[in-house]
């Protein structure tokens, strides 16, 4: 949805419906048709608590089964990748960061391996270049070998961006939003539930709610890259409300929040930006 890619498994995947339905059930399939696998795909994960789901951004799997590696930070725009965490982290099932993603490593992830026997390298060579051949029209790029040493020392993280510009800018929304699941967003009983999501603005704007305990919590995601005007309905405790944290606050590294203090009603979203809503602890 963020990248835009349709080819090979991405095929299934992309649209708005799709989020929707895998923040609110755990899974974007749960036996429909797949054009990819060409059957019904997943189950219906219902039965089972949210946090025994585990959700990602990315992981070593997408990322290193890429031809050259990319990881997010190097396929979309910074306000993205803050959208991308909160979409994680705000929701109710266990995350998973992959490593370097919370300051957004840019260096690749590339398949690499140290193997002995020559058959097997060449095997692997082989089997790598026919594995993206449904990613591309004609002849694909050739991934980096797997068993030069190359590959594998290009992958390695460089730490020292983790406290600098937008690096250490994206590493703080991240922690922040981790306070926020420890403290705010802390479940209460059996675990976290399941968000209640809805989609406006023709497929723009993502709208998930959900109770923590007495605290009602509302999340707003535009997923687009214009920003967009937002019509919620209005709400008879609208001062009951607060806005907890907006990912376009120039703090975060956005270019400032256009979304007011209390329920926000009629406002603009900014371009890929999200923003939380919470009952005010003390209104009970």
């Amino acid at each position: 949805m963020l990248t835009g890619e349709r080819s090979g498994y991405y095929c299934d995947y992309g649209r708005p419906e799709h989020l929707a339905k895998a923040l609110g059930r755990g899974f974007a399939y749960t036996g429909e048709y797949s054009a990819f696998h060409r059957r019904g795909q997943g189950q219906d994960p219902g039965r089972l608590p949210a946090h025994a789901l585990v959700a990602f951004i990315q992981n070593h799997d997408q990322v290193g089964n890429r031809a050259q590696g990319e990881r997010l930070a190097a396929l979309v725009p910074f306000e993205a990748l803050k959208a991308a965490a909160g979409l994680l982290l705000l929701a109710s099932f266990t995350p998973l960061l992959f490593m370097g993603e919370e300051y957004g490593e840019a260096r690749p992830f590339l398949y690499f391996i140290s193997h002995i026997d020559p058959e097997l390298v060449k095997a692997v060579r082989t089997g790598r270049l026919a594995e993206f051949a449904g990613f591309h029209q004609g002849q694909p790029p050739a991934p980096p070998d797997p068993q030069d040493e190359e590959t594998f020392q290009r992958s390695k993280l460089n730490w020292e961006k983790r406290s600098t510009g937008r690096h250490g800018q994206l590493l703080g929304l991240y922690r922040e939003l981790i306070a926020l699941r420890k403290t705010r967003l802390r479940p209460t009983g059996r675990g976290r539930k399941r968000l209640q999501v809805r989609i406006g603005a023709g497929g723009k704007i993502l709208i998930a709610g959900t109770n923590f305990g007495r605290q009602r919590v509302v999340f707003l995601f535009n997923l687009s890259d214009e920003d967009q005007p937002l019509d919620l309905p209005k709400h008879k405790h609208a001062s009951c409300w607060e806005k907890v944290l907006d990912s376009a606050d120039i703090s975060w590294g956005g270019p400032g929040s256009a979304m007011p203090g209390s329920w926000p009603g009629n406002a603009v979203m900014r371009a890929w930006s999200f923003t939380l809503y919470c009952t005010k602890e003390t209104a009970g």
